[in-house]
């Protein structure tokens, strides 16, 4: 599946994007549980309406990127496409929103309609229309993932950048990148702010001397 440009819609800080897979869409990250209008109106602006979308998925179970995923599932029919990483994650996002109640959050359950993957994946998307796999990349979080398309476009979330990365998460982080990199990633959708080329990552990498993750 070639995505040149993936629907962007910007809600309260946060980049959600709507991908053309072979019947609708597939959401990446689903935003805070109010963020409903928002992505309505994105989408609205696109020609498509919300139950275009077929699957969300999202790059990890924190309140801005994952916040909105049981209600799309209600609300439009969509299936929820997991990470078997993510499972504890999205409970905890749950108890999350138990100890600050949010009215307009529906807590996330995974079921059989749902589509759960592992390392690998890419069959399990290409089986749904989508060309491309997604890959563990944690740093920001140890449930972080990231959906690569075979175009080369990667929807990263917030994964943090090399040049930004704590002592502590450094190594994570590179490893990440480098996976990406050696996967084929050309072009970076993050959660936050505008995309960019992958080449800019692998020169922060090797400017500080990371391969695979490790500081040579």
């Amino acid at each position: 599946m070639a995505v040149a440009d993936p629907i962007v819609i910007r809600s309260h800080g946060a980049n959600l994007y709507a991908v053309k897979m072979r019947d609708g869409l597939l959401l990446v990250d689903a935003g805070w549980p109010n963020s409903l209008p928002e992505l309505r109106a994105g989408l609205d602006e696109a020609g498509l309406r919300l139950s275009a979308i077929r699957y969300v998925v999202t790059t990890h179970a924190h309140p801005d990127h994952a916040g909105l995923m049981q209600k799309l599932k209600s609300y439009c029919g969509a299936r929820l496409l997991v990470h078997e990483v993510q499972r504890d994650s999205l409970e905890e996002l749950n108890r999350f929103f138990v100890r600050k109640p949010d009215r307009d959050f529906e807590p996330i359950a995974i079921d059989a309609a749902d589509l759960v993957v592992g390392s690998p994946s890419w069959e399990a998307l290409r089986a749904i229309g989508v060309d491309g796999e997604i890959l563990e990349t944690p740093g920001h979080s140890d449930d972080s993932v990231s959906l690569l398309l075979s175009a080369g476009d990667a929807f990263t979330g917030d994964l943090t950048r090399p040049d930004m990365a704590t002592q502590e998460q450094a190594a994570a982080v590179a490893a990440s990148w480098r996976l990406l990199l050696e996967r084929g990633a050309v072009r970076i959708w993050p959660g936050h702010g505008g995309p960019y080329a992958a080449a800019a990552i692998e020169e922060l990498l090797g400017s500080r001397g990371w391969t695979g993750g490790q500081r040579d």
